[in-house]
């Protein structure tokens, strides 16, 4: 019997229809899984890229604010401030070195001006006292010439200013940071509206009680836009605080204006101010990441409480920010891989359904594969990242919550000399010398159950031990890194013994030149004085000798009596000018403004007599500027400069020409300005460039050009020198020599 059974068309077309919708749905469910898990995962590696940039921000960031308090604590603590401090209970120290507090201002006065000189954020360098409401003691400002410093009868009380006032309960050592304000002068705001953040490191004396504060000014645009100098970032930067107070670096890595919240053209950033809500929350964490409509941002806060004293809930905002299509560019790219894979499947399944099994298994190789190259892809993502961390300069260290060594960079090994497998696994407790690592695990718990942190999200500079044993100096910033499972600490190490030796050799080198210009000085004034004395005894009982016995004596023994006169008072006139050199070092240059045309008329005027006794003429060329110097000072430099021109010259008509010109520093841009006196004399030799401002120090013979005592152009240089100025002379023999003089810094090119 035959077998009239016949396949049934329509069965088959229902086995392809279901075919076709296995095939379909498992495709669908295969990429919607395959498309969620690439986004979970371009969502954390993208993350934790941006998570490191902004980190590795921070150190740069907050080691420009810690530069202003480690510049101000050592002010605090130099010899001449702690000198000045404890002169009302120890009175004999500056007794003993012939000081009053006065003499010690013209040393401070210098320190601060070389500080502004090589930090140009700072605006002002001021030393206060506590007592008459907070007066200036010193005080330097930045001007576009360079520095200076502020004359006594223009110094402020500045007792009643906030930071003054908040700085009253700081201890040695403590420091404490402003708000960012407007500049105010005399209890007023400064027309220029310079926008400024202060530091303040009190002084204390020798009674362990606050003396005063030092006090440093920088422009806060500055110091920010130093601070973000040299990062480099793939997306944008924002620097905030929590004031609103805002600065950018673009895409580009440019600045934006420094956005001061109370400036009328202030513009709200949505990131500023997304910051400054999340700060408002009592939960806040240190690091947060969030995103808006078409960016994502990871911010990292850094309170002031960290390293500053009296801050309250002050901070600093650092957040990275990157466009969504570069942060999602990766996971884009799969999604449009996935896209395209479930239309070809679409397409096909028709034609794969019979037999379904093969054409299934197709798929799900080729899903796995592209699952494969994206894992791949992820892998190269973080073995570049690797990549940047082994090559970072700074050693980076990562340790668990117990204080174990997970990860270092090349860096680290170098810096510790322990090789990766020796640190692995191992307590970080190993690098650190005793004084830290006896209570590292018991801060670790403390941080751990109060969130109290000493170390965590700051800066400081530490010390670290080598595998040899050798303690070195470091700066320490470490950064709390939280994920879905655990919490990481990672740790940015600078090997800083270098630079702190170089400021110790530095604070001593300056200390001893201090002390050994000052006991020079000294040496000088009271050898000058005691000469005297036994000078005037033989001076006299020669006088005596001679009046009362002269006639007895024969004419040899009477000529020697008189040249001993003479030669009395030749060393009297050298001890005269040996002291006054002495005074020029010692007392204070008073500025003023001063008409140098009105100068020279009472200059010349002076010295009208020996002008004519020489048969000499002396020209001021065309009008001089008005000039800010001391009046008497700049008098003996012109008086001397003109009786040399005058005295040293071998023409029957004697002429001098006085004048003034502007001179282009080495920058080719800013003018100095330079004084000059000219004469048709008999020259000098260029060998005696150097020697002929030497004190006593005469090139020819007294009986050839007349007698003097070899030190005018000694007490000129002196004088232009404490100008902060400079003399050279330029000299033909026998054609004339023309000097050159500044009273201010020469900048030589």
């Amino acid at each position: 019997m035959k077998n009239t059974h016949k396949e049934n068309p329509r069965f088959k077309q229902k086995l392809a229809l279901l075919s076709c919708a296995i095939a379909l749905l498992t495709s669908g469910l295969i990429s919607s899984f395959y498309i969620y898990r690439t986004n979970i995962i371009s969502l954390e590696n993208g993350t934790s890229h941006i998570a490191w940039q902004t980190r590795l921000a921070v150190p740069s960031i907050k080691n420009s604010f810690l530069q202003m308090y480690n510049d101000a604590f050592i002010f605090a603590h130099m010899p001449a401030i702690r000198d000045y401090a404890a002169y009302q209970y120890n009175q004999e120290r500056l007794q003993k070195a012939h000081r009053t507090p006065n003499d010690l201002l013209p040393i401070i006065s210098t320190y601060f001006r070389n500080l502004i000189q090589i930090r140009p954020e700072y605006m002002q360098v001021r030393f206060i006292g506590i007592d008459n409401n907070g007066k200036e003691i010193v005080r330097v400002n930045r001007t576009k010439d360079g520095a200076e410093v502020v004359q006594q009868d223009q110094l402020q009380e500045k007792g009643n200013e906030p930071y003054f006032q908040d700085s009253l309960s700081l201890k040695d050592g403590q420091t404490y940071y402003s708000k960012v304000t407007l500049n105010r002068e005399r209890n007023k705001i400064d027309p220029a509206k310079t926008i400024m953040i202060r530091n303040v490191v009190p002084v204390i004396d020798e009674k362990n009680k606050l003396f005063g504060f030092i006090v440093i000014n920088a422009e806060y645009g500055s110091l920010l836009r130093a601070s973000m100098a040299n990062l480099k970032t793939e997306g944008s930067m924002i620097v905030t605080n929590e004031a609103g107070d805002y600065m950018m670096i673009d895409e580009n890595g440019k600045n934006t204006a420094l956005q001061f919240h109370e400036n009328s053209d202030y513009i709200v950033n949505p990131v500023s101010q997304h910051i400054l809500s999340l700060s408002g929350q009592p939960e806040a964490s240190f690091e947060e990441f969030f995103h808006g409509k078409d960016h994502f941002v990871y911010y990292v806060k850094i309170p002031f409480s960290d390293f500053a004293n009296n801050s309250g809930e002050r901070f600093l905002g650092v957040a990275m920010i990157q466009h969504k299509n570069e942060f999602l560019a990766p996971q884009q790219k799969t999604m449009e891989q996935s896209l395209v894979m479930a239309l070809i499947a679409i397409c096909l399944s028709p034609l794969l359904a019979w037999p379904f099994a093969s054409g299934m298994s197709d798929h799900f190789k080729n899903l796995l594969l592209r699952l494969t190259e994206s894992e791949e892809s992820e892998k190269k993502a973080l073995q570049e990242l690797r990549g940047i961390v082994d090559n970072a300069v700074d050693g980076i260290i990562t340790i668990n919550k117990q204080g174990l060594i997970q990860t270092i960079n090349p860096a680290c090994v170098k810096l510790f000399g322990y090789s990766p497998e020796e640190l692995i696994g191992q307590n970080i407790k190993m690098l650190m010398p005793d004084k830290y690592s006896q209570h590292h695990d018991q801060y670790l718990d403390n941080y751990h159950k109060t969130r109290d942190a000493k170390i965590i999200g700051i800066g400081r500079e530490v010390e670290g031990r080598r595998k040899n044993g050798e303690i070195f100096a470091i700066d320490l910033s470490v950064a709390e890194i939280s994920t879905a499972d655990s919490t990481f600490y990672s740790g940015v190490v600078r090997d800083i013994s270098a630079r702190k030796k170089a400021e110790n050799l530095l604070r001593s080198s300056n200390e001893a030149l201090i002390k050994s210009n000052a006991e020079l000085d000294d040496f000088a004034y009271i050898a000058s004085h005691d000469l005297k004395e036994p000078l005037r005894a033989i001076f006299n009982n020669t006088r005596f000798l001679m009046e009362d016995h002269g006639e007895l004596l024969p004419e040899d023994a009477k000529s020697r009596l008189n040249k001993l006169l003479e030669v009395s008072l030749r060393m009297d006139k050298l001890i005269d000018d040996l002291l006054n050199f002495s005074r020029l070092s010692r007392n204070e240059v008073t500025r003023e403004s001063v008409d140098m045309n009105l100068l020279l008329k009472d200059v010349i005027q002076n010295i009208a007599p020996y002008i004519e006794e020489r048969n000499g003429q002396v020209f001021v060329e065309d009008t001089l500027p008005p000039s800010i110097c001391d009046r008497v000072r700049v008098i003996s430099i012109f008086q001397n400069l003109i009786i040399n021109a005058l005295k040293y010259n071998d023409q029957d008509k004697k002429m001098v020409k006085v004048g003034f010109k502007k001179e282009h520093t080495h920058d080719g841009i800013t003018e100095t300005d330079v004084y000059f006196v000219q004469d048709n004399g008999i020259g000098i030799d260029a060998k005696f460039k150097e020697s002929v401002f030497r004190i006593f120090k005469r090139l020819h013979s007294p009986k050839t050009y007349g007698q003097g005592t070899g030190s005018g152009l000694t007490f000129t240089k002196k004088n232009v020198e404490r100008h902060g100025g400079s003399i050279w002379f330029e000299s033909v023999v026998g054609e004339g020599t023309v000097f050159y003089f500044t009273l201010k810094e020469k900048n030589d090119a």
